[in-house]
């Protein structure tokens, strides 16, 4: 889904310093389908001189996730910042860490943030997602309880004869 808020006209955009403040809403951004956007705050910087546009971000978002464990849902808050480096000169696209430098389109007067913005969120998510119940007090995930149902005798278990006969060929 893109959303018009983070598409900036680059002739709005004053020569040198700039910056200005942008607030999305859960429906205004579609992120994943096990995340979902509640709420996120950007500031962005430019810099533009007649060579090029440097966009930096900070971003604070409420993010809704599904805790890989339990199934339970949480919102969790998220930050991040990054760079992108806009020229109007023909270039690869590329990314490094931290920014990216990309082509200001000839037939476009506008540069958008969005995918950048989308990946800073969903790459400042842990990669495995707990319910914040599930962690101890430094962030750490707690044991949990394995729970065996119905009677389980250790004494009378079966045991495959193969087993056995391999065990003997060991010793």
């Amino acid at each position: 889904m893109k959303t018009p808020k983070l598409i900036f006209n680059i002739q709005d955009i004053p020569e040198g310093k700039s910056s200005t403040s942008v607030n999305l809403m859960g429906e205004e951004y579609d992120l994943e389908n096990d995340v979902s956007l509640k709420s996120a705050e950007v500031q962005v910087s430019f810099y533009k001189t007649d060579h090029f546009i440097k966009t930096s971000f900070e971003i604070r978002a409420e993010v809704g996730l599904i805790c890989d464990r339990t199934l339970r849902k949480f919102n969790k808050s998220v930050e991040g910042q990054y760079d992108v480096l806009f020229e109007p000169n023909p270039v690869e696209d590329h990314d490094m860490e931290g920014c990216t430098v990309k082509q200001i389109e000839s037939d476009k007067l506008s540069i958008s943030i969005e995918k950048e913005v989308r990946d800073t969120i969903l790459l400042s998510l842990p990669s495995r997602i707990v319910h914040p119940d599930l962690l101890d007090r430094d962030g750490n995930p707690l044991e949990f309880e394995m729970k065996s149902f119905g009677i389980h005798d250790i004494e009378n278990d079966y045991t495959d004869p193969r087993w056995e006969e391999l065990k003997k060929l060991k010793q």
